[in-house]
């Protein structure tokens, strides 16, 4: 058996969803602010339980091709879960993962995704061997944009109409970092999180 995948930071433990989870994800979930540059759509009590249900028949740890995680940011030492991280394995040969992230609004601008989304940065490179991660974000989405700038990564792709996304087509940007650039940088968090 697989160990999960579980990472720490000074104010949160990334870990797996569990379904009593439940609540503390219907508060982002069900948010329109939240899912407006996300596939999916907003949800109830029903549809994030099943959700979670779904995230638990993934794979603890991102070993193979085409895998993907769902790590919830659990917030010390409630262990609320304030928001999530997703990475899907893209190709194992050359080592390339897609990163993405949501928030609770709630927990907005007081630097939780540039820690977690850095913790799992460094825990890719450092632990699971990976060459280089990718996001892909919504242009209208400028908030992610300078979370992905600010984790070091570059803007690479500039895509028109590259998404079909809820009813309408999306231009989308690339961003990118590679595995030297990353350690080498060696992001300082605290520049960016609340005194």
């Amino acid at each position: 058996m697989r160990r999960p995948l579980m990472v720490e930071t000074s104010r949160l433990v990334l870990r797996p969803l569990r379904m009593s989870d439940c609540d503390d994800l219907l508060a982002y979930h069900s948010s329109d602010a939240v899912v407006r540059y996300i596939p999916w759509e907003k949800r109830d009590h029903k549809s994030v339980c099943q959700a979670i249900s779904e995230y638990q028949q993934m794979p603890t740890s991102l070993t193979t091709q085409d895998e993907s995680i769902v790590l919830g940011w659990a917030l010390k030492p409630h262990d609320q879960v304030i928001g999530q991280s997703n990475m899907t394995l893209i190709s194992e040969a050359l080592g390339i993962a897609d990163l993405g992230w949501v928030t609770n609004p709630s927990f907005w601008r007081q630097g939780y995704a540039l820690e977690a989304s850095a913790a799992l940065l460094s825990f890719a490179f450092r632990e699971l061997g990976l060459r280089r991660v990718i996001s892909n974000i919504d242009q209208r989405n400028s908030a992610s944009a300078r979370l992905a700038e600010q984790l070091g990564m570059r803007l690479e792709g500039d895509f028109k109409k590259a998404l079909f996304c809820k009813g309408e087509w999306c231009d989308m940007w690339l961003y990118a970092v590679c595995h030297s650039e990353f350690l080498t940088r060696q992001i300082d968090q605290s520049k960016h999180l609340p005194r």
